[in-house]
C-alpha cells in the first residue's frame, strides 16, 4: 500500500481536523435530493469509502452489480461513484453521449507526478484534440500496414529466443513488445532488456499504474493537502510524486531528443511516428506542434506496453490451462497457410480461430479490469436517474467481459463462443479498448501487434505444463493494470522444420529491417 492513505495519514492539528470534517459535511449535506442509482448504504460523512475493497476492487463492484442493477452509485468522502456493468449502459453514456462523458477526473497524484499531459488522463481540450488527431493519423488502419514487418520481425525474434532460452520468457515478452514501440515510434531499436529506453517506460508505467489507484491516495481526496508542508506527517506523497516526475520526464524526452537528432542529421530509420510528424512539417515544428508531438509519442509508448505485455502473457498462461485450444489454432495456421511459412499479418483474416482465440484472452482476464474514469461535465439522468456534475464514472470491465447473461461459462476459455464472426468478437475488442472519445486511438496497431505475437508462437511452440509441478491457476495481481501472478511452464519447438524456418526469415529480415 502506497504511503499518505487515509488511514496512515496523520493529521497534524485540531484545526485541520475541523477543516476536513467541514468539506465533508458541506459536500455530504449539500448535494441533490434528486434519485441516485441505487447502491450499497453510505455511511455519514465518509460514505462508502471504508467499503471498498483495498485489492481487486472489480471484484467486489461485480457483486453489488448482481445485488443492485447494472448502474450502481458510491459516494467516497463527498465524490460521487456511478460503476457501469452493462455493455448497453457504457455505449449510452460514454459513447452517445460522449460530450459530457469524455473528461477525466482531477486525479490529484497522477497530475503531480508528471502524468497530467499523457493522452489517458488528459483533460479535454485543444491539446487532447491534438494529440489524438496525431495518434489516429499515423495508427489507422490503412497507416498501420507500414509497420507490420517491424511486428512480423519481433514476433519471430520473440519465438526465437525463448525457445532458446524459455526461462527468460517475460522479461523477453517485455523487450520484444517494447521493441516493436520503440522502433514505430521513434525509430530506435532497443539494445537489451535493459536498455534505459525500456526500463524507464515500463518504470513510468509502473508508477502510473499506481498513481491512478482510486480511493488510495490521500490528495486524490482531500487535494488541498499538496499545499501543506512537506515536513508534516502524512504528506510523503508530495516526495514520491516528484521522484515519480522524474522518471517521466526522463522517459518522454529523451527518446524524443534521440530521435529528433536522428531525424535531422538524416539517419532516422523509418517509417517511424516522429519521422512522419516532421515529414508533413518540411523538418520544422513550431513549440506547439512538437509539445504535441512529445507527449502524443510518450502516450502511445506507455499506453501500448504494459497492456500488451499483460495480454501475452495471459495468452501463455491460457494455453497451459486449455491445450485443446492450442491443437486446434495450431492445426487452423497448418490448414490455411501449411509448414512451409511461418504466417504473416496478411493471413489474419484467414485465421477467425486464432482471431477468436485472441479475442478471448482479451475477455478471460481483461488487463485494466476497470479502465480509467470518466468524469461528468453536467448534471445528467438516465433512466429516471439523477448522474450530478463531477461524478467519476467508472465502467467495470470486468464484470462486462463476465456476465454471465452475455457469455456462458465465463470463467471458460472459449474461443468458439464467438463463432468466427468479426460482429461477436467486436462486442468484447469494443470494451477492452475504451469508450466514445476515449477509445484508445492505438487499438488497431496494438491488436496487430498482439495477433503477429500469438500467431508466430503457436506455429514455432509448444507451451506446456511443466511436469514436476501442478497446473498454474489463473492468479493476477491487483491494480490499475493487471498480470498473471509467476506460473510455471515449459515451451519446446513443434519441429526442427519450424526451429530453422524461424532462423531463414529472421535473418532475411534482419537485412531488410
Amino acid at each position: 500500500m502506497p504511503p499518505s492513505t487515509l488511514a496512515q495519514f496523520q493529521f497534524p492539528s485540531v484545526a485541520l481536523v475541523g477543516l476536513i470534517c467541514g468539506f465533508f459535511i458541506f459536500r455530504t449535506f449539500l448535494g441533490s435530493n434528486k434519485r441516485l442509482p441505487p447502491g450499497p448504504k453510505a455511511h455519514p460523512l465518509v460514505g462508502n469509502t471504508f467499503q471498498l475493497a483495498e485489492h481487486y476492487p472489480w471484484l467486489q463492484l461485480s457483486e453489488w452489480t448482481v445485488k443492485y442493477g447494472s448502474i450502481i452509485h458510491l459516494k467516497v468522502l463527498g465524490t460521487h461513484m456511478v460503476v457501469l456493468g452493462s455493455r448497453e449502459i457504457a455505449y449510452e453514456l460514454l459513447g452517445k453521449r460522449s460530450a459530457i462523458y469524455s473528461d477525466r477526473p482531477p486525479m490529484h497524484m497522477a497530475r503531480l507526478s508528471g502524468y497530467g499531459n499523457a493522452v489517458p488522463i488528459q483533460h479535454c481540450g485543444d491539446d487532447s484534440k491534438a494529440q489524438r488527431k496525431f495518434i489516429n493519423q499515423e495508427f489507422s488502419p490503412s497507416a498501420i500496414i507500414k509497420y507490420q514487418k517491424i511486428q512480423e520481425r519481433q514476433a519471430r525474434k520473440l519465438a526465437q529466443i525463448i525457445l532458446d532460452f524459455p526461462e527468460q520468457l517475460e522479461r523477453q515478452v517485455k523487450f520484444h513488445v517494447g521493441s516493436i514501440i520503440m522502433r514505430t515510434v521513434y525509430g530506435y531499436w532497443l539494445t537489451g532488456p535493459e536498455d534505459p529506453f525500456l526500463t524507464n517506460p515500463l518504470t513510468a508505467m509502473a508508477n502510473f499504474s499506481e498513481a491512478i489507484a482510486s480511493g488510495v491516495w490521500l490528495v486524490d481526496i482531500l487535494p488541498f493537502v499538496k499545499y501543506i508542508p512537506k515536513w508534516l506527517p502524512g504528506t510523503s506523497f508530495l516526495s514520491k510524486s516528484e521522484q515519480w516526475k522524474t522518471i517521466v520526464m526522463n522517459t518522454t524526452y529523451m527518446p524524443y531528443e534521440w530521435s529528433k537528432e536522428q531525424i535531422l542529421s538524416g539517419k532516422s530509420l523509418e517509417p517511424n511516428f516522429s519521422a512522419s510528424i516532421f515529414n508533413q512539417n518540411n523538418g520544422v515544428l513550431d513549440p506547439d506542434v512538437e509539445h504535441t508531438l512529445i507527449w502524443s509519442t510518450s502516450s502511445v509508448m506507455g499506453g501500448g506496453m504494459d497492456n500488451n505485455m499483460s495480454t501475452i502473457m495471459t495468452f501463455i498462461l491460457a494455453m497451459i490451462l486449455y491445450p485443446d485450444v492450442q491443437r486446434k489454432a495450431q492445426q487452423e495456421i497448418f490448414n490455411v497457410i501449411g509448414d512451409s511459412v511461418l504466417p504473416s499479418l496478411s493471413d489474419k483474416p484467414s485465421l477467425p480461430y486464432v482471431q477468436s482465440l485472441v479475442t478471448e484472452v482479451y475477455r478471460w482476464h481483461p488487463s485494466m479490469p476497470l479502465g480509467i474514469p470518466h468524469c461528468l461535465t453536467q448534471d445528467d439522468n438516465y433512466n429516471g436517474m439523477f448522474l450530478p456534475k463531477d461524478t467519476l464514472v467508472i465502467p467495470n470491465v470486468w464484470h462486462m467481459m463476465h456476465d454471465p447473461q452475455i457469455f456462458s461459462d465465463p470463467e471458460v476459455f472459449n474461443p468458439e463462443r464467438y463463432k468466427g464472426l468479426d460482429s461477436e468478437m467486436q462486442k468484447v475488442t469494443d470494451i477492452t479498448f475504451g469508450f466514445g472519445r476515449r477509445r484508445c486511438p492505438g487499438f488497431d496497431f496494438a491488436q496487430q501487434s498482439i495477433f503477429a505475437i500469438v500467431a508466430t508462437i503457436l506455429v514455432t511452440c509448444d507451451i506446456l505444463p511443466d511436469v514436476e509441478t501442478e497446473l498454474p491457476k489463473a492468479e493476477y495481481t491487483s491494480g490499475g493494470i493487471v498480470f498473471p501472478k509467476p506460473f510455471k511452464y515449459k515451451l519446446q519447438p513443434r519441429s526442427d522444420h519450424m526451429r530453422q524456418l524461424l532462423r531463414s526469415y529472421i535473418e532475411e529480415m534482419e537485412v531488410l529491417l
